[in-house]
């Protein structure tokens, strides 16, 4: 279902209008809610973008840690529930 090898060879995981709508991102700190896999999350980073990614499922989470290691992408990854993000609270972000 994810195409992995196709990411890590350079492809990004965004639909090509959602760039296009948010405009540049690099320097710009994403919360990307809902990351699983990581995928969107380092497309973002591929831009430019500091990221944290945030779901609920740990081992999703795993998997994301693993690639953005194997990329040597920064980018931190949170598990949690959206409706209770303490984790993230106290945080600025300038795109969510």
């Amino acid at each position: 279902m994810y195409d992995r090898p196709g990411f890590r060879a350079g492809h990004r995981n965004l639909v090509a209008y959602e760039p296009e709508e948010l405009g540049p991102v690099a320097g710009l700190e994403l919360l990307h809610l809902q990351g699983h896999v990581g995928l969107d999350t380092l497309s973002w980073s591929r831009l430019g973008a500091r990221l944290t990614g945030y779901d609920f499922s740990l081992p999703a989470l795993e998997v994301a840690r693993g690639l953005a290691s194997d990329l040597g992408r920064a980018a931190t990854f949170v598990q949690g529930v959206l409706d209770r993000a303490p984790e993230v609270r106290g945080r600025q972000f300038d795109v969510v």
